[in-house]
């Protein structure tokens, strides 16, 4: 559930969709560590993708939003457990679209044909470190001795 309600805030189906939505500004973000007149919005929701995401007010902010909206969405009344819950949740799946987003940006002097090598290179190691989805070669291969 929250997983479904982040994606809809921030208008992304997909995990590799996080690198078209608008971000904050850092500026912006660092001003808002000092002055918070200009805070985040949930809608569209504008997460500041950085190592230790949490530890800025912003995502902060933007975390207690979402668990107010998460109430009202749901139509639930959590208790400070569940809050907690639903906060570390939040927290993983922001670190989670970090680091997707880190992967899928572009890097400093690289082209776009480097850029797709780089990605899809990245995809083949992730699929051939995947597991099989059918054991049945595997099996029929230690039976008849290959």
């Amino acid at each position: 559930m929250v997983r479904t309600l982040m994606n809809e805030l921030m208008g992304i189906t997909r995990d590799k969709d996080v690198i078209n939505i608008p971000r904050a500004p850092s500026k912006i973000v660092m001003n808002y560590e000092v002055d918070d007149s200009q805070g985040p919005n949930l809608k569209p929701m504008t997460p500041h993708f950085a190592k230790r995401a949490m530890e800025y007010q912003w995502n902060q902010r933007l975390c207690e939003m979402f668990i107010v909206h998460f109430q009202k969405q749901n139509k639930l009344r959590l208790t400070q457990e569940e809050a907690y819950d639903v906060e570390i949740m939040f927290e993983q799946r922001l670190d989670r679209l970090y680091r997707e987003f880190k992967w899928r940006s572009y890097r400093d002097d690289e082209t776009v044909a480097g850029y797709r090598e780089r990605i899809s290179s990245k995809h083949k190691r992730v699929l051939e470190s995947q597991r099989p989805n059918s054991r049945r070669v595997q099996v029929r291969g230690d039976v008849l001795g290959k």
